[in-house]
Protein backbone atom coordinates (compact mmCIF):
# COMPACT_ATOMS: atom_id res chain seq x y z
CA UNK A 1 0.00 0.00 0.00
CA UNK A 2 1.73 3.24 -1.45
CA UNK A 3 -1.00 5.65 0.10
CA UNK A 4 -2.42 6.26 3.67
CA UNK A 5 -4.79 8.71 5.32
CA UNK A 6 -2.90 8.36 8.69
CA UNK A 7 0.17 9.77 9.53
CA UNK A 8 3.48 8.19 8.03
CA UNK A 9 5.59 5.93 10.70
CA UNK A 10 8.68 6.84 10.11
CA UNK A 11 10.58 4.81 12.33
CA UNK A 12 8.78 1.58 10.37
CA UNK A 13 10.46 2.99 7.36
CA UNK A 14 13.82 2.79 8.85
CA UNK A 15 13.54 -0.31 9.70
CA UNK A 16 13.42 -1.47 6.04
CA UNK A 17 17.00 -2.85 5.43
CA UNK A 18 17.58 -6.42 4.48
CA UNK A 19 21.23 -7.95 5.52
CA UNK A 20 22.66 -7.38 2.38
CA UNK A 21 21.67 -3.81 2.30
CA UNK A 22 24.68 -1.12 3.31
CA UNK A 23 22.43 2.00 2.85
CA UNK A 24 19.07 3.15 3.86
CA UNK A 25 18.45 6.36 1.80
CA UNK A 26 15.34 8.42 3.32
CA UNK A 27 13.38 11.32 1.98
CA UNK A 28 11.05 12.72 4.12
CA UNK A 29 8.57 15.22 2.25
CA UNK A 30 6.51 17.47 4.63
CA UNK A 31 4.27 20.13 4.47
CA UNK A 32 5.75 23.62 3.83
CA UNK A 33 4.27 27.29 4.84
CA UNK A 34 4.24 28.86 1.40
CA UNK A 35 3.77 27.97 -2.08
CA UNK A 36 5.05 29.85 -5.02
CA UNK A 37 5.33 32.89 -2.99
CA UNK A 38 1.47 33.02 -1.29
CA UNK A 39 1.47 31.87 2.78
CA UNK A 40 -0.01 28.51 3.58
CA UNK A 41 -1.63 27.06 6.45
CA UNK A 42 -2.40 23.64 4.77
CA UNK A 43 -2.75 20.99 2.17
CA UNK A 44 -5.14 18.95 1.20
CA UNK A 45 -4.00 15.60 -1.21
CA UNK A 46 -6.26 13.85 -3.23
CA UNK A 47 -6.01 10.64 -5.31
CA UNK A 48 -7.99 8.42 -6.95
CA UNK A 49 -6.86 5.54 -5.22
CA UNK A 50 -6.43 2.21 -7.27
CA UNK A 51 -5.33 4.63 -10.10
CA UNK A 52 -2.68 6.38 -7.72
CA UNK A 53 -1.69 2.55 -6.17
CA UNK A 54 -1.65 1.54 -9.56
CA UNK A 55 0.91 3.89 -10.89
CA UNK A 56 2.98 3.93 -7.47
CA UNK A 57 3.33 0.01 -8.01
CA UNK A 58 4.59 0.75 -11.58
CA UNK A 59 7.19 3.37 -10.48
CA UNK A 60 8.40 1.12 -7.63
CA UNK A 61 9.10 -1.73 -10.23
CA UNK A 62 10.58 0.38 -13.10
CA UNK A 63 13.36 1.97 -10.44
CA UNK A 64 13.81 -1.12 -8.87
CA UNK A 65 14.31 -2.46 -12.19
CA UNK A 66 16.74 0.50 -13.09
CA UNK A 67 18.36 0.00 -9.78
CA UNK A 68 19.00 -4.11 -9.48
CA UNK A 69 19.74 -4.64 -5.38
CA UNK A 70 17.16 -1.82 -4.77
CA UNK A 71 14.23 -1.76 -2.95
CA UNK A 72 12.30 0.69 -2.80
CA UNK A 73 9.44 1.70 -0.33
CA UNK A 74 7.13 4.74 -0.73
CA UNK A 75 4.07 6.05 1.22
CA UNK A 76 2.18 9.44 0.31
CA UNK A 77 -0.35 10.95 2.77
CA UNK A 78 -3.91 11.67 1.30
CA UNK A 79 -6.53 14.61 2.92
CA UNK A 80 -5.61 17.25 4.82
CA UNK A 81 -2.24 18.04 6.15
CA UNK A 82 -0.82 20.75 8.31
CA UNK A 83 2.36 22.78 8.16
CA UNK A 84 5.33 20.69 9.47
CA UNK A 85 3.58 17.23 8.57
CA UNK A 86 5.13 14.44 6.46
CA UNK A 87 3.36 14.26 3.15
CA UNK A 88 5.91 11.66 1.55
CA UNK A 89 8.11 9.09 2.41
CA UNK A 90 10.59 7.30 0.40
CA UNK A 91 13.39 4.65 1.86
CA UNK A 92 15.50 2.91 -0.79
CA UNK A 93 17.98 0.61 0.50
CA UNK A 94 20.79 -1.32 -1.43
CA UNK A 95 24.31 -3.00 -0.81
CA UNK A 96 25.98 0.46 -1.69
CA UNK A 97 24.78 4.18 -1.13
CA UNK A 98 25.22 5.57 -4.64
CA UNK A 99 22.52 2.96 -5.55
CA UNK A 100 20.17 3.81 -2.68
CA UNK A 101 20.55 7.50 -3.09
CA UNK A 102 19.87 7.37 -7.08
CA UNK A 103 16.95 5.37 -6.80
CA UNK A 104 15.72 7.60 -3.62
CA UNK A 105 15.95 10.54 -5.74
CA UNK A 106 14.24 8.93 -8.81
CA UNK A 107 11.44 7.96 -7.28
CA UNK A 108 10.75 11.72 -5.74
CA UNK A 109 11.44 13.31 -9.20
CA UNK A 110 9.18 10.50 -10.87
CA UNK A 111 6.14 10.75 -8.04
CA UNK A 112 6.27 14.12 -8.42
CA UNK A 113 5.43 14.25 -12.09
CA UNK A 114 3.36 11.18 -12.48
CA UNK A 115 1.36 9.82 -9.47
CA UNK A 116 -2.46 10.15 -10.06
CA UNK A 117 -2.55 13.09 -6.98
CA UNK A 118 -3.30 16.29 -6.80
CA UNK A 119 -3.12 19.05 -4.06
CA UNK A 120 -4.48 22.18 -2.93
CA UNK A 121 -3.37 24.65 -0.40
CA UNK A 122 -4.90 26.76 2.25
CA UNK A 123 -3.92 29.94 2.39
CA UNK A 124 -2.84 31.58 5.26
CA UNK A 125 -4.28 34.83 4.58
CA UNK A 126 -7.25 34.28 2.73
CA UNK A 127 -8.40 30.72 4.31
CA UNK A 128 -9.48 29.78 0.23
CA UNK A 129 -8.56 26.95 -1.21
CA UNK A 130 -5.51 27.34 -4.14
CA UNK A 131 -4.29 24.67 -6.45
CA UNK A 132 -0.82 23.86 -6.49
CA UNK A 133 0.58 24.62 -9.79
CA UNK A 134 2.92 22.36 -11.08
CA UNK A 135 2.81 18.58 -13.26
CA UNK A 136 1.01 16.74 -10.09
CA UNK A 137 -2.35 15.17 -11.71
CA UNK A 138 -5.80 16.10 -10.59
CA UNK A 139 -7.79 13.24 -10.87
CA UNK A 140 -10.63 13.13 -8.24
CA UNK A 141 -11.89 16.16 -8.83
CA UNK A 142 -11.72 18.84 -11.91
CA UNK A 143 -11.17 21.82 -9.52
CA UNK A 144 -12.13 24.34 -12.44
CA UNK A 145 -15.35 25.90 -11.78
CA UNK A 146 -16.17 23.73 -8.57
CA UNK A 147 -17.10 25.06 -5.45
CA UNK A 148 -13.76 25.39 -3.95
CA UNK A 149 -15.25 26.39 -0.16
CA UNK A 150 -16.83 22.71 -0.32
CA UNK A 151 -13.96 20.97 -1.73
CA UNK A 152 -11.86 21.13 1.36
CA UNK A 153 -13.35 19.97 5.01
Amino acid sequence: MFLSSEPIDLAAFLGAARPSDGAVCVFVGVVRNESHGSPSVAVEYQAYGAMAESEMARIAESLTTEWPGVSLRIRHRVGRLAVGEPSVAIVATAPHREEAFAACRAADDVLMCTAQQTAVLVDAVTGRPVQVPGCRRAVVRAFEGADLEEALP
